[in-house]
This record gives structure tokens, C-alpha cells and sequence, in this order.
């Protein structure tokens, strides 16, 4: 796939993850993913974790200008968006790369549980998601002069809609054509912009 690309075309290639116990056996997978990989999804999903992500030198040197001034909050969400930002190529692969260990001491983990949901619910209301959003949108502005037109129209879109007020808010979100990848994604999108934590 990254042999495919255009020479000086970021692209990056990530998978799904087998999910393993503590003893190393299979006790499911990672979400499949099954829309196309698009900046509007980009910007408020990352589909893939760098534990299976392989890019070229294209991207590469997106995310080395990206970060030149402080590190990536979350290095694989931001990979995402600025390939798929530059109008690269991002592939998503379904089969599962890597076997994921899950055990009590990970500091970072599947969030498939109905423990895992509940922090990640936590951590949106407490404006956390709100705060990686800002991150990633501070380094994209960095390479936003690679970006094409009609990712930056999409861009434009989504950072004015959040300054907004509500119903303005939920008008330009809508508009900008941001989404998740599943349906209960999208209901937690619109929550967190209901409650301006997007």
C-alpha cells in the first residue's frame, strides 16, 4: 500500500488489534471500522493505534513539523488527521496486526468494556476530549498550507462551529460533516457538542 502512493503523498497504513487477556488468549477484537477514511472523521475519531501503523516519509515529515514545537497528545489520532488532512492516503485494515494485552496495570487500553465506556464518558464531560481536539487542531494549523481546499473549507467549518452557541453550535458541527464511525459514536459526538466538550 505505501509503495502504491505517489512519491511526496503522505500515507499510513493501521489495522485492528486482536485483544489477548492477561494470559495472552484471545478475548476479542477492536472495533471494525467499516467507512472510509476521511479527514472529516479524522478530526474527531483516530481509527487505528500506533502499535499497528506503518507510514512513509511523506508522513513522516507532516508529523515532524506538526510537532516541532511540543510532542502529540495522542500520536496516532494525530498521524491520522494530518495524512488524511494533506489529502494522503489512509488504509485501514481489518485484520487484526498485533495482539493487544489487557491486563489491570495497562495505563491505556481497549475501551470496549462498559468500565472502559464509563471513563471515557467521564473524561469527555471533563473537557478532556475538548483538550486533545485543541491539540490536534494547534498542530494541523502548522502543515494547513498543504491542506486542499475542500479540507479546509471542512476545517474552517468545524473551528468556527465550535465557538458557537447553541443552536449555531450544533448547525455548523452538522454542516461541517464531521462524524465517528459507528452510530453510538456519532450519538456520543452530539452529546459532547450539545455540551460544548468537543
Amino acid at each position: 500500500m505505501l509503495a502504491s502512493a505517489s512519491s511526496g503523498v503522505p500515507a499510513l497504513y493501521g489495522t485492528r488489534t486482536l485483544l489477548t487477556d492477561a494470559d495472552n488468549q484471545p478475548i476479542g477484537m477492536s472495533p471494525l471500522f467499516t467507512r472510509t477514511p476521511v479527514f472529516a472523521n479524522a478530526l474527531v475519531q483516530c481509527i487505528a493505534g500506533c502499535n499497528t501503523m506503518v507510514f512513509n516519509r511523506a508522513a513522516r515529515a507532516l508529523f515532524v513539523r506538526a510537532c516541532a514545537e511540543g510532542d502529540a497528545v495522542a500520536p496516532d489520532w494525530l498521524l491520522c488527521l494530518l495524512v488524511s488532512g494533506c489529502d494522503g492516503q489512509v488504509h485501514y485494515d481489518p485484520w487484526p496486526s498485533v495482539r493487544y494485552r489487557q491486563h489491570g496495570q495497562n495505563l491505556s487500553g481497549s475501551n470496549l468494556s462498559l468500565r472502559g465506556r464509563w471513563q471515557r464518558a467521564r473524561l469527555l464531560m471533563a473537557g478532556e476530549f475538548r483538550g486533545w481536539v485543541d491539540a490536534n487542531l494547534e498542530r494541523l494549523a502548522r502543515v494547513s498550507h498543504r491542506m486542499p481546499a475542500h479540507n479546509l473549507a471542512v476545517l474552517n467549518e468545524f473551528v468556527q462551529a465550535r465557538q458557537q452557541r447553541l443552536p449555531a453550535r450544533m448547525i455548523g458541527l452538522w454542516r461541517s460533516g464531521i462524524h465517528r464511525q459507528t452510530m453510538l459514536g456519532n450519538f456520543g459526538l452530539a452529546v459532547a457538542a450539545l455540551f460544548n466538550k468537543l
